[in-house]
């Protein structure tokens, strides 16, 4: 009687200089961490290797059980063998996670909130060449998946060649942040024969204010077409609006719209004093603000929660179960930001950042560029990575405030280009996110969502 594994088509098997081992899900995303025994356990699973064979020792064979339990491995009758690319392959450089890439700076809108001024074609655009360089690149660095940005990422002439190249290289596509006019059905029709379900990130400035936001005559009508058909096809959708002065009068006319169309998620906040925002006359104050948004929530909950929601940095809440449960806490150990610390930017001129949010800042030509630097070498660049791996504590050992305060928990000390656009100084605490938590403001917020929970069960 003989026993044989094989792993299941979707899954690879990747690791990392720093130790770090795991079973990957190109499709699906899903990661599976390995520790030692795991590992040798999961590369016995080739097809090949009898599990009923004395040498194999009984704890591989409830790993391996274990394994199949969670869909990973399956058993198989000995004929078989894995695929290409799902063998162990380690990469050079330390654990990398997923990247965030503008694959072109172009874009049919001229957004008065641009933070790459797409107009101004300040950062490029790659070249077909570069882009399939680039592609070689995050498969020797073994990056999991990629989201898609721009300026519009359906503006880049080769879009539909690169979706085809990271299926056929086994690289996952997550999201994909458009402003939905180019979305048709034969976009559509590209990435789901790619075998790709991403997540639509769509920019949509309220009902009524979306053109004058996004500086084109009928943007409002083509996003929301956008829309539309996205979810007659079944793709998830979160809409992100970006506030001002303007916007901030059509919030509950929006959700009203955004109920209809059955989005996912709405995403609102103001946008970051970066790119073509900085400077402007029209940014919303938080005395202005935050009644909206009470308003925005109060009145979602009489729609009866048609989605789930994000609200600036008043966190999340959510269509079902309590509507809030509370704020991402820290701890000196926690990372300063864990979505730069998973989802690093790649600008259209190549440049590797932090996130996108540093696009155009003093820093931007200190950091390593993929054009010039391979992603294996150029993901363990010291100043990329005193961004990446930096620590709460590390930010509070610059701002003596900041120890002792009794929000450090649930503010952190903010954002890190919030800061140095406020302060000059991307070590200084936000002052923002400190005029939040010391006012009592975000306490109030927090207490007024509270009470729409206790008000739903009847408390």
């Amino acid at each position: 009687m003989s026993r044989y594994y094989l792993l299941n088509p979707d899954w690879q098997l990747r690791g990392f200089r720093n130790g770090v081992r795991l079973c990957l899900n190109w499709r699906s995303g899903a990661r599976r961490f390995l520790n030692p025994s795991e590992f040798v356990c999961a590369q016995l699973c080739d097809g090949k290797t009898d599990f009923d064979s004395p040498a194999i020792l009984p704890g591989l064979r409830k790993l391996a059980a274990k394994l199949q339990s969670e869909d990973v491995i399956r058993p198989c009758d000995g004929t078989e063998s894995l695929m290409g690319g799902q063998a162990y392959r380690q990469a050079p450089n330390s654990y990398i996670d997923s990247l965030l890439l503008s694959i072109t700076n172009r874009c049919n809108f001229r957004c008065r909130h641009c933070f790459v001024e797409a107009w101004k074609d300040r950062y490029g655009e790659f070249t077909r060449e570069e882009l399939m360089a680039l592609l070689d690149q995050f498969e020797q660095a073994n990056v999991a998946d990629i989201a898609l940005t721009g300026g519009e990422p359906l503006m880049s002439p080769h879009f539909t060649e690169f979706v085809r190249a990271l299926a056929a290289k086994r690289i996952g596509f997550t999201e994909i942040f458009t402003n939905a006019a180019l979305i048709d059905d034969a976009v559509l029709d590209v990435i789901a024969e790619a075998g790709f379900r991403p997540y639509f990130k769509v920019s949509f400035d309220c009902s009524g204010s979306h053109d004058y936001m996004r500086g084109v005559a009928g943007a409002e009508e083509s996003t929301l077409r956008g829309i539309r058909l996205l979810r007659e096809r079944g793709f998830s959708v979160t809409v992100i609006t970006s506030i001002d002065k303007v916007v901030i009068g059509g919030l509950i006319d929006t959700l009203h719209l955004l109920a209809s169309l059955g989005v996912d998620n709405w995403w609102m906040a103001p946008p970051m004093e970066i790119g073509a925002w900085r400077g402007t006359d029209s940014g919303v104050d938080v005395q202005s603000l935050l009644p909206a948004l009470k308003g925005v929530l109060a009145e979602w909950v009489r729609c009866g929660r048609p989605f789930d929601m994000m609200l600036w940095r008043l966190g999340r809440y959510h269509r079902t179960g309590r509507i809030f449960r509370g704020m991402p806490t820290f701890t000196g150990e926690s990372f300063d930001c864990s979505s730069i610390h998973s989802l690093a930017y790649v600008a259209p001129d190549g440049t590797l950042l932090p996130c996108g949010s540093y696009t155009g800042s003093d820093l931007m030509g200190r950091f390593p560029n993929l054009l010039r630097t391979p992603l294996t070498e150029a993901w363990d660049d010291p100043f990329l990575r005193t961004f990446c791996d930096l620590r709460k504590k590390d930010v509070q050992a610059v701002n003596p405030g900041c120890r002792d305060c009794e929000h450090f928990c649930e503010c952190g000390a903010g954002c890190r280009v919030s800061a140095m656009n406020a302060r000059g100084d991307w070590m200084k605490n936000d002052p923002v996110c400190c005029r939040l938590h010391r006012s009592g403001l975000m306490r109030d917020f927090h207490e007024f969502a509270r009470s729409l929970d206790a008000r739903e069960v009847g408390v």
